[in-house]
């Protein structure tokens, strides 16, 4: 029997409507004379914790495996006594420096390491990289400060290209499998400016803003007195069609499930994937069938899931780091890649990607949005991208869900959530939990009919979604 069936048959209310990310969990690091620290944390990563240390100029090495939740209180301790306190079974070390002019000890504390008993050779910088986002005050697109993506017309112009941006102050930092290069630019330089100057030159194909996209808001949460769903981690995955799942990244605690096939972190590749927002939990929990939306009855199947981090802790990414992880999905045998994200800003380079990857067999599936506008977000929008809306808690359209042309189709886009996205765990709702969810749906499709190709799964899709009770 062909799958996409589901019933919607439970009403829930929101007790919060709001387009913006809910507040963090409470967080206060702060180091004190006399080597004392006051930490206040609720329910926090261990890596926000640090990364927080090491924004005040600490520096932090840790096994990049080591993560965990931390709830704790204390009040001007000493540093080892809160260390002690909160690191639990993990080792830790920590290295000092003479400090005369320090108040009261003549030493103040300048790196932290922490290690599993036995393996302090795997400890690595703490880093915290974040995208340097700008605006173009003309497109109102954001894009990454000082930086360009550039095409070649062949590889034998390269030098020519090399020596373009050398000779002004810039450097090549890497390249896509598609062959667009990552260029950063000295600050002094104006990037908008370069990118007219070099448009026209012999051998360049094509030049863009490496352009930057923001995490969706937190839409509708209700949190009290919410029962919490258990997650189903017992199922093993049906191995025959993977999910990429683009976002936020993946909490420790759902790393080891059998459902997540492979993970990588896009934002910074030398560093274990974690996620500090939580979106991309959710997504990956929905996406793998661990969780169902609200009032869906159909016995969903478990799909193998590969967790990609593409947004930073401030919520960016970039086009570059998503190509990145378009290359990785696939390179690990995704058929379906999730995108729960939309913006309005086009990109020619980020569409001819997902053209060639739609072309290899990849399905793409993206969010139509939380603003009922009609307007055309991307990548959602792209020829090659099925774009999806969300249903409500009655199989009607869910009112926040955007519309218009570029919406293949829509999906249950409420789900009770055992983690929250920078908020609590409770009831979410949205475009992004249709996306996630639909991209479960075309993987076990994929799985009973494998040469199935995008007509077969559209119309799949929209038979099904007809016969849904409105």
């Amino acid at each position: 029997m062909p799958r996409f069936s589901f019933k919607i048959s439970v009403i829930l209310g929101c007790m919060a409507l709001t387009l913006m990310a809910a507040p963090a969990h409470g967080l206060e690091v702060a180091f004190v004379p006399d080597n004392r620290l006051s930490l206040q944390a609720q329910d926090v990563y261990l890596r926000k914790i640090l990364k927080n240390m090491a924004s005040q100029g600490i520096r932090v090495r840790i096994d990049p495996a080591i993560d965990f939740k931390i709830s704790a209180s204390y009040e001007e301790k000493p540093i080892q006594q809160v260390l002690d306190g909160i690191l639990g079974p993990y080792n830790h070390a920590l290295i000092w420096r003479d400090c005369p002019d320090c108040t009261g000890d003549n030493y103040r504390l300048t790196e932290i390491q922490i290690y599993k008993p036995g393996h302090k050779d795997r400890i690595m910088l703490l880093k915290n990289p974040n995208f340097n986002v700008a605006r173009d005050p003309e497109t109102g697109f954001l894009f990454v400060r000082h930086e360009l993506l550039v095409k070649l017309e062949s590889k034998r112009h390269y030098d020519s290209f090399k020596s373009i941006v050398s000779s002004s102050g810039g450097k090549i930092l890497g390249q896509t499998q598609n062959g667009i290069y990552r260029v950063q630019l000295p600050k002094n330089i104006d990037e908008m400016a370069f990118l007219k100057k070099i448009r026209d030159l012999t051998g360049i194909s094509g030049v863009e803003p490496n352009y930057a996209y923001q995490a969706p808001g937190a839409f509708c949460a209700a949190h009290s007195d919410i029962h919490l769903p258990e997650v189903d981690n017992r199922l093993p995955a049906d191995a025959q069609a993977a999910v990429g799942v683009f976002d936020s990244g993946l909490a420790p605690e759902y790393q080891n499930q059998a459902y997540i096939l492979d993970s990588f972190n896009a934002v910074d590749p030398d560093m274990a994937i974690y996620d500090s927002l939580g979106h991309g939990t959710q997504m990956s929990l929905l996406a793998a069938g661990a969780i169902d939306p609200v009032g869906v009855k159909d016995d969903q199947k478990t799909m193998p899931v590969i967790a990609i981090r593409g947004f930073d802790d401030n919520g960016m990414t970039s086009n570059y780091t998503l190509m990145q992880g378009i290359s990785y999905a696939m390179e690990k045998g995704a058929r379906v890649l999730s995108l729960s994200w939309h913006s309005e800003t086009k990109s020619r380079f980020l569409e001819a990607s997902l053209t060639e990857a739609a072309s290899k067999g990849l399905i793409v599936v993206a969010a139509a949005g939380n603003r009922p506008t009609g307007k055309a977000v991307y990548p959602a929008a792209y020829n090659d991208v099925l774009g999806v809306g969300a249903l409500d808690p009655n199989g009607e359209k869910w009112k926040n869900s955007n519309f218009g042309d570029f919406v293949s189709f829509k999906a249950p886009g409420f789900a009770n959530m055992p983690i929250g996205y920078n908020s609590d765990p409770g009831i979410y709702a949205g475009t992004s939990i249709a996306t996630a969810y639909t991209a479960n749906q075309i993987a076990a499709y994929l799985a009973d009919h494998p040469d199935a190709g995008e007509k077969e799964i559209r119309e799949a899709l929209n038979h099904h979604e007809k016969k849904q009770p409105h």
